[in-house]
């Protein structure tokens, strides 16, 4: 089943701007980049090939926003490290590519 990919979501009261390629900004490797602050997840697609690694990419950044929105202190922010947002952005996309999932990316 294709999705066209988000180009905006919204988690809590806030929303957040999806982009993809368009913008430079994200160091070459990186893969994305969520800000709370200015409201944007940017997804380097460029240098991601199949197209679930994408779904993970955006996936993991959406997990970045979502515990930026629900975790109100640095403490909690510690417990939810890198490593638990790539195991469970990886459970997450595993699950959605077994339902047949795929992503059209605006860009590609």
């Amino acid at each position: 089943m294709k999705l066209k990919a988000p180009t905006e979501i919204q988690i809590g009261g806030h929303k957040f701007k999806i982009l993809y390629d368009g913008n430079y900004s994200i160091k070459t490797g990186d893969g994305g980049v969520c800000s709370r602050g200015a409201g944007i997840i940017q997804i380097d697609t460029r240098e991601i090939a199949p197209s679930s690694l994408k779904l993970y990419r955006l996936v993991h950044e959406i997990m970045h926003a979502i515990v930026s929105v629900f975790t109100p202190s640095a403490w909690q922010k510690e417990r939810i490290n890198e490593d638990a947002v790539e195991l469970i952005s990886e459970g997450i996309t595993q699950t959605l590519v077994s339902l047949g999932v795929e992503l059209e990316f605006p860009i590609e």
